[in-house]
């Protein structure tokens, strides 16, 4: 199991014990970024009041340029036209949480990892 595998479940996990009910979990990550990798939740970056941050993809077609911004205005993006990494990209929904590495040299996407799930927060208009 990978960091990014760990530290998702470990999250996940410490939100669950915290909680009395197991249904409807519910959890808010905000977007992060790195020296190389950004990560966040779609619906809770759009719901956010600091009106800073955003995370996402463009689809070219034949490439994708991922994108993040966190609330201290930092931000990272990276491209790629890995065929695996643009299957993620077509996947992402509303309610996507994604974890993005890449080569800070070369501007290139190393891993897309998108994880759609009930209780990741949904986009609100």
């Amino acid at each position: 199991m990978n960091k990014l595998n760990i530290m998702i479940l470990a999250s996940i996990v410490a939100v669950t014990l915290s909680s009395n009910a197991f249904s409807g979990l519910k959890a808010i990550n905000n977007v992060i970024v790195g020296a190389s990798y950004f990560y966040g939740a779609f619906g809770t970056a759009r719901n956010s009041a600091d009106t800073v941050q955003y995370i996402g993809c463009w689809d070219y077609g034949n490439s994708a340029r991922c994108f993040a911004r966190n609330s201290a205005s930092t931000a990272k993006s990276c491209s790629t036209t890995d065929p695996n990494h643009l299957a993620v990209i077509r996947g992402l929904v509303d309610s996507t949480y994604i974890y993005v590495n890449f080569n800070t040299t070369t501007g290139a996407c190393t891993n897309v990892y998108s994880y759609n799930n009930s209780f990741w927060e949904p986009k609100q208009p």
